[in-house]
C-alpha cells in the first residue's frame, strides 16, 4: 500500500503559490499497517492564542535555521509530537494554501515507519490521534461551505470525527490528499 500511495503522489502535478513574507509547512503524517492507512492528527490546547482548540497537522512556521520547508514540516513535527525525521519518509508534496494570516503553507506527505514512539509536547498538542484514510470516504462526516471572507467567496472544508471538526485547511490538506489517492483500494 505505501507504494501505490509513493506512486500516486510521485504523478501529481501540484499548485504552487507565490511567495510570502512569511512561510510555513505542515507534515500530513500517513502511518501504513495493518488497519491500512491512517493519518494522524493533533489537537490543539484551547489555550493557545493561534489555533487553540482546533485539530491540526504538526507544522509551523519555516525558521531561518530551516534549509527549506520540508525541514520545517519535519522539524515542526519531532517538536510537536516527537517523531524523529529518521522515522519519516517525505513522498510528496500537495497544493500550498493561504492562510487567513496571509502565509503561504505547504503540506508534505510523510510515511511514518512502525513502530515510532511519541513524545507529545503539551504546551503545542493537548492529543493526538489516528483517522483511517477510509473514513474520509463517508459522504455522512464530510462537507463543504461556502463562506465569504473581505468579499472573496471561498469553499470551506469540513470532516467530522468522534466530537471533533476537522476544517479549514487541514480539511483542505486531507481533501487534495484523498484526490491523488482516489484511485487506490484504501
Amino acid at each position: 500500500m505505501s507504494e501505490d500511495i509513493k506512486e500516486a503522489l510521485a504523478g501529481y502535478k501540484r499548485r504552487t503559490l507565490p511567495a510570502t513574507s512569511v512561510k510555513a509547512a505542515v507534515l500530513v503524517p500517513v502511518i501504513i499497517g495493518g488497519c491500512g492507512a491512517e493519518i494522524l492528527f493533533t489537537k490543539r490546547p484551547v489555550m493557545l492564542n493561534a489555533h487553540g482548540g482546533e485539530v491540526s497537522f504538526p507544522g509551523g512556521v519555516c525558521e531561518p535555521e530551516d534549509a527549506n520547508l520540508e525541514e520545517t514540516a519535519l522539524r515542526e513535527t519531532f517538536e510537536e509530537v516527537g517523531i524523529k525525521r529518521e522515522q519519516i519518509s517525505i513522498i510528496g508534496a500537495l497544493d500550498d494554501q493561504l492562510s487567513k494570516a496571509g502565509f503561504r503553507v505547504t503540506p508534505f506527505v510523510g510515511l511514518i515507519s512502525r513502530p515510532f514512539n511519541m513524545t507529545v509536547s503539551p504546551d503545542e498538542v493537548d492529543r493526538v490521534y489516528k483517522v483511517p484514510v477510509a473514513y474520509f470516504t463517508d459522504t455522512r462526516t464530510s462537507w463543504t461551505e461556502r463562506w465569504v471572507r473581505q468579499g472573496e467567496v471561498r469553499t470551506v472544508y469540513f470532516h467530522r470525527y468522534d466530537d471533533d471538526i476537522i476544517w479549514g485547511l487541514t480539511a483542505k490538506f486531507v481533501d487534495n490528499f484523498l484526490r491523488c489517492i482516489k484511485a487506490l483500494d484504501i
